[in-house]
C-alpha cells in the first residue's frame, strides 16, 4: 500500500522526494518475499499507466514514471537471484490445482465485505474452520449508489473507470485457481480489492453531486414498537448467554449515542426519515448475513445487530462530516472486529494452545535434532515434547529437523519424504527406512551424519525397525505420557559436541573439535594427520559453500545422499579449517545496487529538465 501511495504522489508531483519516496518503498515491496505484494503492485502501475498514455498519449510520460521502480527492481535483484540460481534444489508448491477452491474467496465475502461483521468461508470442505471476513471495505459502499449521482461522476472523467478496472481484475486475481505458480493461495488479493473499493468511495462521496430518493416516514408508534423490540431483546440476551454480553450491549449502544445524539429522540432521530431503496437493501443483506450465520455466539448476533444500525446511520454521518463522528465510527468499528474476531476464532479455527514451557524429559538426548515423526499438528494443546509440532519447536528453542518453509529442499526430501513440505510433516515409514540404513562410504547411519540425537515415533513403527534402530545406536529411553509415542535416543557419551553441530570424522582421528558456531560459517580445529579425511557437516547442501584451512581452499560438495555438505582435507593440511556460506550469485551482481543509485542519482539529476519536458499537472488523470 505504501508502494501504491508513493506511486501516486509520483504521478501528481515528478519532484525529488517522490522520487526517492517510490524507490525506496518499491524496495521493500520486493524485499518481503511477497508474490502477491509484488504482482498486485505491477498490476496497479500496468494499469494505471495504461490509462495515464490514453489521457496523455506522451509515451515518454510513462517512462519516466517506471523508472524509479525499475531501478529498484535492479537494485532488489540479488534477493531472488540465488533462489533463481538454485531453482534444482528447491521443491516449492505449485502446479494448476483448484481442488475444493482451498483459499479462494467466496463471491459473498467480496460483495458483502461492507457489513461490518459479515464472515463466510474461504472453502466449505478442506479449510471450512477458516473464516475470513474482507475487513478493510467502506461501511458506505451501500451509499454511494442511494444518495451520489454515480451516473454523472462516471462521464466526467476516467478516474472512476480507473478504479473500476483495478476492482475488476484484482477481482479475477481473487478467484485464480488454489495452486497456479506465484498466484496461488488467490485470498491474499483481497486487501488490494478492498483498497480500491474503499478509494473508490471516498471519491465518490467528495466529487459526486448529491441525490435524494424516497424515503419512508414512519409513525411515531412503529418507531416505538422498534425500539421497545429491541430493548426487549437486548435486556433478554445476557440473561440467556451470559451477563459477558452485557458490557458488549452497554458499550456498543454509548458508541452509538455518541455519534447520534438523537438517537433515543423520537422526533429526531434516524428512524424518522431515511432513502427507502436503501434500507430495503440494509434489511436484505442483514437477512442474508444472519440465516447465514444464525447458529453462531450470541456476541455475534449482538455485533450483527449494531452492524446494521452503523449502516443505516452511515449516510448522517457523512452528511454532518464531524470529525468527532469518524473518529467515533473508526473506534466502533474497531470494537466489533475486537468483539468478533476472538470468539469466532476460539470457537471456529483449528489453533494450538502453546505453554509458556514444557517440561523436557531428563533421559532424551537433545544435544543435537530432534526427529519428530508423529502426525500430530491437529493437536489442541502442547504439553510435553511429543506434542511440538512443525515450527512450534523453535518457540521451545529446541533443535529439530522438523520446521515451517513455503520452500523445501528436493535433495533432503529424498531422505526425509514429506506429506506437506511446508510444514515438516514427514512419511514416517519411508524416511525411518532411509535414515536407518548406512550411509555410503561411512560405516554409520545416516540419521547420525545428520546428527539426529532422539527420534520421536510411533510405538508401531518402533516395533518395525527395531533391529534397525539397535544397528545405528539407537535405543527406547522414554513412552510419552500421552497417545502411543516413544522417545528413541542415542547415549549421551556419543554425542559430545553435537550441541555445537560438530561434523563427523572419517576417519575419527583425535584432535578434530569444533572452535566455534555461527549460522552461516563453522571453525574446525584439525590437528596434524597422516591420511585424507573426510568431514560430513549437518549442514543442507546449497550452492554457495566453501572451505579453506589459512589461504588454502579445500573441495566442498555434496555428500553421498546429495543433502549435507561434505569437505576433504588432505593429509598436509592442519590448522583452524572455516567452512561458510556466500551466495553464489551475489559473487557476480554485486554492482546491481550500485548501478541502480547511480541510476537513482541521475535521474535526480536531471529531474529539473524532465519535470519541465513533461509539464506534470496536479491531478491522477
Amino acid at each position: 500500500m505504501v508502494s501504491i501511495a508513493t506511486f501516486l504522489l509520483l504521478k501528481k508531483n515528478y519532484s525529488k522526494i517522490n522520487i526517492i519516496l517510490n524507490f525506496i518503498s518499491v524496495i521493500f515491496l520486493l524485499s518481503s518475499g511477497w508474490p502477491h505484494g509484488v504482482i498486485g503492485y505491477a498490476v496497479f502501475v500496468g494499469i494505471t499507466l495504461v490509462f495515464e498514455f490514453k489521457q496523455s498519449g506522451k509515451l515518454n510520460k510513462v517512462v519516466y514514471l517506471s523508472i524509479p521502480a525499475i531501478l529498484a527492481l535492479i537494485f532488489s535483484f540479488p534477493i531472488y537471484s540465488e533462489y533463481i540460481f538454485s531453482h534444482d534444489l528447491t521443491n516449492r508448491v505449485s502446479g494448476f490445482d483448484s481442488s475444493l477452491r482451498t483459499f479462494i474467496p467466496s463471491w459473498s465475502t467480496i460483495i458483502l465485505g461492507f457489513f461490518p461483521t459479515f464472515y463466510d468461508y474461504m472453502t466449505y470442505i478442506s479449510y471450512r474452520l477458516v473464516l475470513v471476513p474482507l475487513g478493510f471495505s467502506t461501511l458506505f459502499l451501500p451509499m454511494v449508489f442511494f444518495y451520489r449521482n454515480i451516473k454523472e461522476l462516471w462521464q466526467r472523467d476516467n478516474i472512476l473507470k480507473w478504479f473500476s478496472t483495478l476492482i475488476i481484475i484484482f477481482f479475477l486475481l481473487s478467484q485464480m485457481p488454489s495452486q497456479f505458480g506465484p498466484l496461488r493461495w488467490p485470498f491474499r488479493f483481497l486487501p488490494f480489492i478492498s483498497f480500491f473499493i474503499c478509494l473508490a468511495v471516498f471519491y465518490i462521496l467528495q466529487y459526486a453531486h448529491i441525490i435524494q430518493g424516497k424515503k419512508i416516514i414512519l409513525n411515531k408508534k412503529i418507531y416505538i414498537s422498534l425500539y421497545i423490540i429491541l430493548g426487549g431483546f437486548f435486556l433478554f440476551l445476557p440473561a440467556y448467554a451470559g451477563f459477558d454480553t452485557l458490557t458488549l450491549i452497554l458499550s456498543l449502544v454509548l458508541m452509538l449515542f455518541l455519534l447520534e445524539h438523537d438517537l433515543f429522540n423520537f422526533k429526531k432521530s434516524i428512524l424518522v426519515n431515511f432513502n427507502k431503496k436503501y434500507f430495503l437493501v440494509i434489511l436484505f443483506v442483514f437477512c442474508l448475513v444472519f440465516f447465514n450465520s444464525w447458529n453462531l455466539h450470541p456476541f455475534y448476533i449482538v455485533l450483527q445487530i449494531f452492524s446494521v444500525w452503523l449502516l443505516i446511520l452511515s449516510p448522517k454521518i457523512i452528511e454532518r462530516k464531524s470529525s468527532y463522528g469518524m473518529i467515533g465510527l473508526t473506534l466502533l468499528i474497531l470494537l466489533l472486529f475486537l468483539n468478533g474476531l476472538p470468539t469466532l476464532g476460539g470457537s471456529y479455527q483449528r489453533q494450538t494452545e502453546l505453554a509458556e514451557r514444557i517440561q523436557l524429559p531428563d533421559n532424551v538426548n537433545l544435544q543435537g535434532y530432534v526427529l519428530s515423526l508423529p502426525l500430530n499438528i491437529y493437536l489442541k494443546q502442547t504439553r510435553q515434547l511429543n506434542d511440538i509440532a512443525s515450527a512450534q519447536f523453535g518457540f521451545y528453542d529446541i533443535k529439530s529437523i522438523n520446521g515451517y518453509s513455503p520452500v523445501g529442499s528436493k535433495r533432503l526430501e529424498k531422505i526425509l519424504p514429506v506429506n506437506q513440505s511446508a510444514h515438516g510433516i514427514f512419511t514416517s515409514k519411508q524416511a525411518l527406512e532411509n535414515i536407518l540404513q548406512s550411509a555410503k562410504g561411512f560405516n554409520v547411519c545416516q540419521a547420525v551424519l545428520m546428527r539426529i540425537s532422539t527420534i520421536i515415533v510411533n510405538k508401531d513403527d518402533y516395533a518395525a525397525f527395531s533391529h534397525q534402530f539397535k544397528q545405528c545406536g539407537y535405543s527406547e529411553v522414554q513412552s510419552a505420557d500421552s497417545r502411543n509415542d516413544l522417545y528413541v535416543s542415542l547415549p549421551f557419551t556419543l554425542t559430545k559436541g553435537w550441541e555445537n553441530n560438530s561434523p563427523f570424522v572419517y576417519p575419527d582421528i583425535a584432535g578434530v573439535r569444533i572452535v566455534k558456531h555461527e549460522n552461516n560459517t563453522d571453525w574446525v580445529q584439525i590437528p596434524e594427520h597422516k591420511d585424507n579425511i573426510t568431514l560430513i557437516f549437518p549442514r543442507l547442501w546449497w550452492y554457495g559453500y566453501s572451505a579453506k584451512i589459512d589461504d588454502h581452499i579445500l573441495s566442498v560438495t555434496a555428500d553421498s545422499s546429495g543433502s549435507l555438505v561434505q569437505v576433504s582435507v588432505p593429509s598436509d593440511f592442519n590448522g583452524v579449517l572455516r567452512l561458510s556460506y556466500f551466495p553464489v550469485t551475489w559473487r557476480y551482481l554485486w554492482f546491481l545496487p550500485i548501478l541502480a543509485i547511480m541510476g537513482l542519482i541521475t535521474l535526480l539529476f536531471f529531474n529539473g529538465k524532465v519535470k519541465e519536458r513533461l509539464k506534470f499537472e496536479l491531478k491522477i488523470f
